[in-house]
């Protein structure tokens, strides 16, 4: 699968988990999260290591600064 549509289902995927969080209507709300889950299982099997890598670089930038700790002060 091509890169950019892996980023496309990823965003579908994401677009439809938030819609059914904030649907206040809970049956369109449970099945929005199963369209979304179902996107993202099909990403995960088959969009090879792009979602992997699209996650550890957002854990690398969650991660705290280094320049932080090297100042002697507490995070």
């Amino acid at each position: 699968m091509a890169w950019w549509v892996t980023l496309l289902l990823l965003l579908l995927g994401a677009a439809l988990w938030f819609l059914g969080a904030s649907n206040r209507d809970e049956v369109f709300a449970l099945l929005e999260k199963m369209l979304a889950a179902v996107v993202l299982l099909v990403v995960l099997l088959a969009g090879g290591q792009l979602p992997l890598e699209l996650a550890g670089l957002g854990l690398a930038l969650w991660l705290p600064n280094a320049a932080r700790f090297d100042q002697g002060g507490r995070p």
